[in-house]
């Protein structure tokens, strides 16, 4: 009488355990399929924010001191002093301006500025990879605006392309966040810094091999 009691009792928590199993189951691929659509959903919004920023330019590290009164006439006048080779194209500069309220940090806000025509955004940044600039003594980059959003994805690829370069390669983060990397004549596009990272280590270790 006891083991029979024993059996049924172990007999129900066996089966008790096998449906908490499948309950716990179906969480787990529920929570996949929905983290899965709020990662495409972030991808969507980033995407329309980033055309919206399509037209824009960020300006780091470029010195307050310079600037005088309006921002927007003070970069107008520079650009083809900066860039020679933007003198026939005359970018057209909507508006700009520092992000953020004025600091003591000593450290230039970004500026901002809002071109009318994405085209006048893609020679400013072609002719900045062509030849960095320094203000004041101070080395000022331009780059592109994304959302915050594409830009921590672009972010995370920062420690691969540093090894990539080490190793021979020439890097080129593509929009929205992708590595390609070149050498000789061969190419390889990423989609994950995993993916780079991967790639690489099987790279030295197949040339340790044939060293």
């Amino acid at each position: 009488m006891i083991l029979s009691t024993c059996s049924n009792g172990v007999r129900e928590l066996r089966d008790r355990f096998s449906s908490l199993n499948s309950r716990v189951g179906k969480v787990e691929k529920n929570y996949d399929k929905s983290a899965a659509r709020l990662t495409t959903l972030e991808e969507k919004i980033a995407d329309l924010e980033d055309r919206s920023r399509r037209d824009n330019v960020r300006i780091m590290n470029l010195p307050e001191s310079v600037e005088a009164a309006n921002l927007t006439t003070y970069i107008t006048g520079s650009l083809p002093v900066w860039f020679p080779s933007l003198s026939d194209v005359k970018p057209e500069i909507m508006r700009a301006h520092r992000i953020g309220p004025p600091n003591n940090s000593g450290r230039p806000r970004t500026v901002i500025m809002k071109m009318l025509r994405y085209t006048d955004r893609d020679s400013i940044l072609r002719a900045f990879r062509k030849s960095p600039i320094k203000v004041d003594g101070k080395d000022v980059r331009f780059a592109a605006d994304y959302s915050a959003f594409t830009m921590n994805r672009r972010r995370s690829f920062m420690e691969v392309t540093n090894k990539s370069q080490k190793m021979g390669f020439q890097t080129f983060l593509l929009y929205p966040a992708q590595l390609k990397l070149m050498r000789g004549s061969t190419q390889h596009v990423f989609k994950s810094p995993l993916e780079v990272e991967d790639f690489l280590n099987g790279l030295a270790t197949q040339e340790n091999e044939e060293g």
